[in-house]
């Protein structure tokens, strides 16, 4: 079962395989010496190539993912950065929207590994759809959004001193971010992808 009942297109798996390029090795010991379905089978290597096979492994063909090693690839997803802060009704009335932003494989998969069963029953439901969402453009998308956090749109472009505090903390993060970035490129719906990914074994 891995992560889906159905059988994950091959976007889908590619942004799988972004995901766990950025599990660190750090998170990838930790699962190994407290996840037992990542330890199975007598499997003990510490070294970190080995280690995100393993991962890979379980993503695509183990059992249904434990709630750890869920919440582990999660983090490096929509789901954590963004979706886990809509509720479940919002993201699901919005969600051909955001297929159409961030591409139906990434909004996918950022659903698939939501902390919220709910959202991961109804991003099953997605995946068995053809086509997964409803087609729209992406001028109607942004504006379908805009109207649906309009609030918050408002409150963030008319209050200076909040204007002003998020200058400062993009500046901050903007820097951090460069110190720390990897390669990457744009794909063909922007998202930042890096420049090689691997193959699921």
């Amino acid at each position: 079962m891995s992560i889906c009942k159905t059988q994950l297109t091959e976007p889908c798996k590619k942004e799988l395989l972004r995901i766990i390029s950025y599990v660190s090795d750090k998170e990838l010991i930790t699962l190994l010496k407290t996840e037992p379905t990542f330890s199975a089978g007598g499997f003990r290597s510490q070294k970190p190539a080995l280690l995100r096979k393993r991962l890979e492994q379980l993503v695509f063909g183990g059992p249904e993912l434990s709630r750890q090693i869920r919440t582990v690839l999660s983090a490096h997803s929509r789901s954590a950065s963004l979706f886990t802060h809509l509720s479940t009704e919002t993201l699901t009335s919005t969600s051909s929207a955001w297929a159409t932003i961030l591409g139906d494989h990434v909004f996918l998969i950022a659903a698939l590994l939501d902390p919220r069963q709910p959202v991961r029953q109804q991003a099953e439901k997605w995946m068995e759809r053809t086509p997964h969402f409803l087609q729209t453009e992406p001028d109607k998308a942004i504006t379908e959004l805009s109207e649906t956090f309009e609030d918050i749109r408002e409150i963030l472009s008319i209050n200076p001193l909040l204007q002003k505090r998020v200058g400062t903390s993009r500046k901050r993060s903007s820097t951090s971010a460069l110190k720390h970035s990897r390669p990457r490129t744009a794909d063909s719906k922007g998202w930042m992808t890096k420049t090689t990914v691997p193959t699921p074994s």
